[in-house]
């Protein structure tokens, strides 16, 4: 039997969300000016992709953390969804796992987009309503593509056995823990 671990959603804000990454938006800006933010793609050559992340409910398992780069969603359909992180954990230790206390989850209010740091540990996006949430996501090809070599969650812990450039958690499998956002 699964024990949930309860998460209140907090307002997605520059200050709570520095530990794990930024805003992209132009909340405080004025007419004709612009922002950018440096990317780290260690990995490599840059991939722009999007994706139809379908409604799931508020509970969620996994985790799942990236080494070499920094990475940015941006939601393109509007539609409001959360988002769960921890702050990155140290690539050699294979026992830095967060603990379930030290995950938070953002409302994103399907307005503004974020980019992660390296190493956060992030849930998929979560959207609050059918049919789900439309988003670009700015991330590098080869985190990419050891996703799609070794995206199993076989392990519970996956200890990196032929993972290079990620990490995956399933809470539920590996520790009983389930986690719900609560609004």
């Amino acid at each position: 039997m699964a024990t949930i671990h309860s998460i209140k959603a907090e307002p997605l804000s520059k200050e709570a969300f520095s530990p794990f990454g930024e805003l992209l938006d132009v909340e405080e800006m004025s007419a004709s000016q612009a922002t950018s933010s440096p990317v780290n793609f260690q990995g490599g050559k840059v991939r722009v992709g999007t994706a139809l992340l379908p409604y799931k409910g508020l509970r969620l398992t996994g985790l799942e953390q990236h080494f070499h780069v920094t990475q940015a969603f941006i939601p393109i359909s509007g539609s409001p969804a959360v988002v769960a992180v921890a702050a990155p954990t140290p690539q050699e230790d294979d026992n830095a796992i967060p603990k379930p206390e030290d995950v938070r989850a953002f409302l994103i209010d399907g307005t503004r987009g974020y980019m992660l740091h390296k190493g956060t540990w992030h849930s998929d996006r979560l959207p609050l309503y059918e049919p789900g949430s439309k988003m670009v996501i700015i991330t590098d090809d080869e985190t990419n593509q050891d996703l799609k070599e070794h995206g199993s969650m076989s392990d519970p812990i996956d200890r990196r056995g032929g993972w290079k450039l990620n990490r995956l958690v399933d809470f539920q499998h590996a520790f009983g823990i389930t986690f719900e956002i609560t609004l």
